[in-house]
């Protein structure tokens, strides 16, 4: 997982992270999931307009939470997971960005994978797989 601005790192790598790990999801809901930011301080919650209901900013506001909606994307999470029981990569290119890519090895194994290194660019041929 990779995100484009160092500053937004924080915010969308987690997000897609924890979606795959900790709750299950595909690596494609997981990137497309809605993204917030809570600030300490001042002491705010932003969240991507259209992402969440107004019921659940309403209940948000309703807690106390400061809730402000951004226009704005928070970051990219250009995604490949791999499957541990098979090794097959799965490139989930996050559709925020209007030019992104995520791409992995067409046919790739685990041990391919693990010969092209973490970051090193993937050369032909390249498949995405949207997962």
């Amino acid at each position: 997982m990779a995100a484009r601005r160092r500053r937004l790192l924080t915010r969308a790598l987690p997000i897609a992270l924890l979606g795959v790990t900790a709750f299950g999801n595909s690596i494609r809901a997981a990137v497309d999931a809605p993204r917030l930011h809570h600030q300490w301080l001042p002491d705010s919650t932003t969240i991507e307009q259209g992402t969440v209901s107004e019921a659940t900013i309403a209940a948000l506001r309703a807690r106390g939470q400061a809730v402000r909606l951004s226009t704005s994307r928070q970051g990219d999470a250009h995604s490949i997971w791999i499957d541990p029981k098979t090794g097959i990569a799965y490139g989930a290119a996050d559709h925020r960005s209007p030019d992104s890519k995520a791409s992995a090895l067409a046919n790739a194994t685990a041990e391919s994978n693990a010969a092209a290194g973490v970051g090193a660019p993937l050369s032909a041929p390249a498949l995405e797989r949207e997962y």
